[in-house]
């Protein structure tokens, strides 16, 4: 690999011994490696790595020729060892006048290939021309297939590595355009709840502790869009992760399995979150027979899939009359912000009906 680097080209090992894990047949063979520059041309890349197994090659290579010759490759360096050999090679003496040697280098070595006449050959001129025209065209190809295939392997490689960098590089241009939104997104809504609780507060105290809540909604949100591995999470778990929060009212959720995108987790994340608080202030929390009942469905539209849902929170008779933001005031900023959550950021409907004894919040979101 070092010298493939210095020459930038390719170069074999000597001999080395190959098996199939297919097959227990061990022969004789050499590991070619070809270094890739990078597209930018500063230094490798990787290797093109390529194990032949001389035995299978020069058997492919000779067959349906019925040349009447014997032959052995070797490499220069270490003769003891060869590369190839034909079954009667050690032991053909026909025609020994004729016997031919002839150096060949490959991928940075010397290779000696020798022939001699096999024990069927004839000696006459005819025959010898068309043996010693063999031997070199056999070289010949098996030089020019090495080159070919080689540089085949390079161009491929390097074509598909300069797909896959121009790939990544669109890939994280994506990506980090889709981040830079999301946290604009994100701020901003921050922001305006920040600007929007401080109007409704006038103690410092209860700002920070309402601003808080409404952040840690935000945060429990991303939490189940992380834990999914996704970019989605379920109505359900969401759900679950907001009224968990408000355990003392005892709560009923009934539903499909729907799949919330990140836009509709943060948006309903904070809806449920208000709901949840006014249910403990207002609602279903000031007494302990307090019940909260969550139904949802999904209904087919002709403009495509609706999600409906009832939040429903029922009280004893004798508790006070519901009121507050989440309770039918127009007022609040509780109000404005279901409004605001369902109505703009998810172009969904949010109506409330409430008495003394019960309130219902449907909402209306397109999936």
């Amino acid at each position: 690999m070092l010298q493939a680097l210095e020459k930038g080209e390719p170069v074999a090992t000597a001999p080395v011994e190959l098996v199939q894990e297919i097959t227990h047949d061990v022969q004789a063979g050499i590991l070619i490696y070809m270094p890739l520059p990078k597209t930018d041309r500063t230094g490798p890349e990787g290797f093109v790595y390529a194990p032949l197994r001389m035995g299978d090659l020069f058997t492919a290579a000779l067959a349906g020729s019925d040349l009447p010759i014997e032959l052995r490759v070797e490499d220069a360096l270490t003769p003891d060892r060869p590369l190839f050999e034909s079954q009667g090679y050690p032991t053909a003496a026909a025609g020994e006048a004729l016997a031919s040697e002839n150096r060949l280098q490959i991928a940075g070595r010397d290779w000696i290939l020798s022939a001699r006449p096999g024990s069927e050959f004839d000696d006459d001129g005819p025959l010898r021309d068309t043996f010693v025209s063999g031997i070199i065209f056999t070289l010949l190809v098996l030089t020019t297939t090495f080159a070919v295939y080689w540089q085949g392997l390079a161009i491929e490689r390097s074509r598909a590595l300069a797909q896959m960098a121009r790939s990544n590089a669109e890939q994280k241009d994506l990506l980090m355009r889709e981040m830079v939104h999301r946290l604009k997104n994100m701020l901003a809504r921050v922001s305006g709840i920040a600007r929007q609780t401080a109007r409704e507060t006038s103690d410092k105290t209860e700002m920070v502790s309402r601003l808080t809540a409404r952040l840690q909604a935000m945060a429990a949100a991303q939490d189940l869009l992380i834990a999914s591995g996704t970019d989605a999470t379920t109505l359900k778990d969401l759900l679950c992760a907001e009224t968990d929060q408000i355990g003392q009212i005892s709560t009923r959720l009934s539903g499909p399995a729907v799949a919330l995108t990140a836009q509709q987790t943060h948006a309903l994340a904070l809806v449920f979150h208000e709901l949840a608080t006014n249910a403990l202030k207002y609602g279903a929390g000031i007494q302990e027979k307090g019940r909260l009942d969550i139904n949802w469905a999904v209904e087919q539209r002709q403009e495509g899939h609706q999600l409906r849902l009832l939040w429903q929170e029922s009280i004893p008779a004798a508790a006070a009359p519901m009121s507050g933001p989440g309770s039918g005031s127009s007022s609040g900023f509780g109000t404005r912000l279901l409004a605001l959550m369902v109505e703009e950021e998810l172009s969904g409907t949010i109506e409330r009906r409430f008495s003394d004894e019960e309130l219902t919040v449907e909402i209306r979101v397109p999936l």
